[in-house]
């Protein structure tokens, strides 16, 4: 593997080390949300979750899709619900 690689999916997997974005994906694994909805979801200031948001988006985690005047944030695809879940089914994995 390539250096710029591991680098890559390093800076991938740290996106999964913050219990914010993980509110934020495992509510996105339901359907889109625009960030008013997620803020009241995850119980968090709406500006707290944008600064989330930017960063899912440009790791290519989110999308954003205008419908009218609102931005809704959806999955970027279904690779995203996979690694989520496998990582919780490997935590509660029994020795």
């Amino acid at each position: 593997m390539e250096k710029a690689e591991l680098q890559e999916l390093a800076a991938f997997f740290s996106l999964y080390s913050d219990e914010t974005r993980l509110k934020i994906l495992s509510c996105l694994f339901k359907q889109a949300y625009c960030v008013q909805e997620l803020a009241e979801l995850c119980e968090m200031s709406q500006s707290s979750i944008s600064h989330q948001l930017a960063k899912l988006r440009n790791a290519k985690v989110v999308r954003a899709v205008k419908q009218g005047k609102k931005v809704y944030y959806e999955l970027d695809d279904h690779h995203i619900e996979q690694i989520f879940e496998n990582g919780l089914n490997h935590i509660r994995e029994e020795d």
